[in-house]
């Protein structure tokens, strides 16, 4: 199975489960992926390292702030999980 392959069944399944919240979740991962490419950027490119917990912390921040926004929906998610 090549990694491509591994990420499609992945997310098909991820997306397929009984009640799940769906579209929260999705938001979810693209934040943190996003935060994690943004990160990774900052330290090839600009030799800026950031330790996990602060990265934990933007993470939190840029959720308050989409919920701010209107992606009222994260809320299922964030306020359970912390």
């Amino acid at each position: 199975m090549t990694v491509h392959q591994w990420k499609s069944t992945w997310w098909y399944r991820f997306t397929r489960i009984p009640h799940n919240p769906r579209k929260p979740l999705q938001s979810v991962i693209i934040l943190v992926a996003w935060e994690l490419c943004y990160q990774r950027n900052a330290r090839v490119f600009h030799h800026i390292a950031t330790t996990l917990a602060t990265i934990i912390d933007k993470i939190k921040e840029e959720t308050h702030a989409w919920i701010k926004v209107g992606v009222v929906k994260l809320t299922e998610i964030i306020h359970s999980g912390e």
